[in-house]
């Protein structure tokens, strides 16, 4: 009784073993995990459904995060590097754009340099509720910046706080700013560029 309330509390297992030895019982944490995922159903998630990857060039997703920081210029200061990341969504081939501030020209910078990279323009571009791309969220009818219709692309951003929206690019942000930029030394935005 005592192990079967706590998941539900959000309590983690490791703190539910570390609480159950200051009682006494002393339990591999092994063989907590496997009492939890058996009798209480710890660990299922929900089912997956698999979704048709599409067509080629049709889909592309634009994510945004915090990547690392720069080093420091003349007065010391350092500044906070972003990256726009773009990824297709059937070969997941990722596009990589730095840049100082999450801003609508930044954004419309970081499109035009992945329509050059990828030689083309995807049919449909996938943010999600940044408000640089994003006027106002709504599920209905979005407001969206006027470059996408100069560039013909269907703008088609995700829900607010949904991130299964576009889970297959979900975690990228994470993995771009470990692989790309951990341990480097950036001075300029050119360099982190490059």
């Amino acid at each position: 009784d005592f192990i079967a309330g706590k998941p539900r509390d959000g309590v983690r297992l490791s703190k539910i073993r570390r609480l159950l030895v200051r009682q006494g019982v002393a339990i591999a944490s092994a063989t907590l995990y496997r009492f939890a995922a058996a009798e209480l159903g710890f660990g299922r998630t929900r089912t997956t459904i698999p979704v048709a990857d599409g067509t080629p060039g049709e889909e592309i997703y634009l994510d945004t995060g915090w990547m690392t920081l720069l080093e420091p210029d003349a007065k010391g200061r350092r500044r906070r590097l972003r990256a726009w990341i773009c990824t297709p969504g059937v070969s997941r081939y990722r596009f990589v754009y730095p840049c100082v501030g999450e801003t609508t020209a930044s954004a419309i910078e970081a499109c035009e340099a992945a329509w050059r990279f990828y030689g083309g323009v995807f049919r449909v571009l996938i943010p999600d509720n940044t408000k640089a791309i994003v006027k106002r969220a709504d599920p209905l009818k979005p407001q969206i910046r006027e470059y996408a219709q100069a560039r013909g692309v269907v703008v088609d951003p995700t829900r607010v706080r949904q991130p299964t929206d576009k889970a297959r690019v979900e975690r990228t942000v994470p993995y771009v700013r470990d692989d790309c930029f951990g341990g480097e030394k950036l001075r300029t935005i050119d360099q982190a560029r490059v």
